[in-house]
């Protein structure tokens, strides 16, 4: 019994870090793609992803339960606003990371939010079916 724990907690731990790689890749293919997305450096690019990581576990919960009204009136569509501004927040808190370009920031910080969720589902879909996470 022991040791099927052990697998399962060796798969989330495998699963958290391969969407942690998903955001970093997200990120740097944004950076070449997506005009206003500038990352200087790798480094940089690992602290985004793993500031990106951090505010999605810490702060975005509490930004969709306070913007769960709004969030209903639209169909989940302000989602896409609220990811936009958890990159915004990241990109002022990681040296190295910019978001410019119009509304400040806010239109390439939606094209690499609608990115990386893109890239998310896809890792999500083969991570359940490799079983190494299952189904909510």
């Amino acid at each position: 019994m022991e040791t099927a724990r052990n697998q399962l907690e060796a798969r989330g731990v495998a699963a958290l870090i391969l969407t942690f790689l998903v955001n970093l890749a997200a990120l740097e293919i944004a950076s070449n793609f997506v005009p206003g997305v500038e990352i200087t450096s790798f480094r940089s690019a690992l602290l985004a992803a793993a500031a990106l990581a951090l505010a999605s576990y810490l702060i975005e919960p509490l930004l969709y339960l306070l913007t769960l009204p709004i969030n209903l009136a639209t169909f989940g569509t302000f989602s896409l606003i609220i990811n936009g501004f958890m990159l915004i927040f990241v990109a002022l808190c990681v040296p190295g990371f910019h978001l410019r370009a119009m509304f400040w920031g806010l239109l390439p910080a939606i094209v690499t939010a609608l990115m990386i969720s893109f890239f998310r589902i896809i890792l999500r879909r083969l991570l359940i079916q490799a079983r190494m996470i299952t189904k909510k």
